[in-house]
């Protein structure tokens, strides 16, 4: 039996040949292109897609097998992309669960030590460049920038991590 790994998403179709724009975790574009196969859940089961082509500049474009116009390419698109974790290598998988973004910060308290703020992180956002976080701040929220620089002390069992964000950023 299969076990998901969410890995990226797939976004609008490009061209005329049913190509999709995609967004993966770097760590696994090599994986993906060497497997040439990912899934989507279709009516909340995974079915199973596979890579013809893929191509980047910035961005990465994937060409999936069978799927030759935007028409058809479209019902593929906005949709969170997964990979059977069992058959990815286990040092890929380490490193993969070294990185902050899979780790469950919703619920910590935020202190930056610049400031003296605390706020509680009510979710995480992974954007393509950024690992965010959303906090109420003075009954708004706001959105953060988690980066391992920031990171001063991250303290897992009393639920709390300790930044040091630019000055001002919470008089945005």
């Amino acid at each position: 039996m299969i076990e998901l790994l969410h890995i990226g998403k797939t976004f609008k179709t490009h061209g005329i040949k049913g190509e999709i724009e995609i967004e993966v975790e770097e760590i696994f574009l090599d994986w993906l292109l060497k497997t040439k196969i990912f899934f989507l859940k279709m009516d909340g089961n995974p079915v199973p897609y596979w890579i013809e082509s893929i191509r980047t500049d910035s961005r990465i474009f994937i060409k999936i097998e069978d799927i030759d116009s935007p028409e058809v390419a479209k019902l593929l698109t906005h949709k969170e992309i997964y990979i059977d974790k069992t058959r990815v290598p286990k040092d890929l998988l380490e490193e993969h669960n070294q990185d902050l973004s899979h780790i469950g910060f919703e619920g910590f308290q935020l202190i930056d030590i610049n400031s003296g703020v605390a706020a509680m992180i009510l979710q995480v956002i992974e954007y393509p460049s950024q690992l965010m976080v959303e906090v109420e701040f003075k009954n708004r929220k706001l959105m953060l920038p988690l980066h391992e620089d920031f990171i001063k002390t991250l303290d897992q069992k009393n639920k709390t991590i300790k930044v040091s964000l630019p000055d001002g950023i919470f008089e945005i």
